[in-house]
């Protein structure tokens, strides 16, 4: 089984994160086990300059591994799939 996401990507990649959370949990809960998202889901800048300044590289260092803040952040979204998953709606 296979959801698709429809969503309004904006400038803000933590709210763009959290409606991409919500999806998956939706579609967890539908007992999908692949969900397509629309290109440029995660950012969609109201200028392609804009876009290109807020790209983010495809590679990570090794040095900016996954510290403290990004870990909350991850759990957090965990939990909106894990919420979203067990709602009914």
């Amino acid at each position: 089984r296979a959801a698709i996401a429809q969503l309004r990507s904006t400038s803000c990649k933590v709210t763009n994160l959290r409606h991409v959370a919500q999806c998956a949990g939706i579609a967890k809960r539908e007992e999908a086990c692949m969900l397509f998202l629309p290109e440029c889901f995660g950012f969609l800048g109201d200028s392609s300059r804009q876009t290109l300044e807020n790209a983010e590289s495809l590679t990570v260092r090794q040095d900016e591994g996954n510290d403290d803040a990004h870990a909350g952040f991850y759990n957090a979204l965990a939990d909106i799939v894990r919420d979203a998953s067990s709602s009914t709606a």
